[in-house]
């Protein structure tokens, strides 16, 4: 039985689908750097209640690095995802480095979620 062919960015069909979901994709994301600058400035605050044990501090760290990072993570996946395209790789290899920015926004919710460290510091 004959496999069905690998959609590459050879294709045009798939080209223009890769260039419209990168588009989008980058877009929104793209809009959460409209308000980083203030964001990176008040991530300096997770540093002003006294530390209560490793757990806490090691949250804090993980949350202001979270923000920080984000536009260098932004930057790579950007970059990664175009030269992708101009290498003519596949479609979810081309789409894939997308992911990268959005590892940010789950580390900050971890810091402020309840669920993430007790206020003793212990992880549940």
């Amino acid at each position: 039985m004959k496999e069905p062919p690998r959609p590459s960015a050879d294709d045009t069909r798939h080209r223009r689908k890769a260039i419209v979901l990168l588009c989008i994709v980058y877009g929104l994301l793209g809009l959460l750097l409209l308000p980083w600058p203030i964001a990176s400035f008040t991530a300096i605050f997770f540093f002003d209640a006294p530390t209560r044990s490793l757990g806490d501090e090691i949250s804090r760290y993980l949350a202001a690095f979270a923000i920080w990072l984000y536009p260098v993570l932004y930057g790579v996946a950007l970059v990664w995802s175009l030269v992708c395209l101009r290498k003519n790789k596949s479609f979810p290899v081309i789409t894939l480095p997308a992911l990268l920015p959005l590892l940010s926004p789950p580390c900050i919710y971890w810091h402020f979620s309840a669920d993430g460290a007790r206020h003793d510091g212990s992880f549940r």
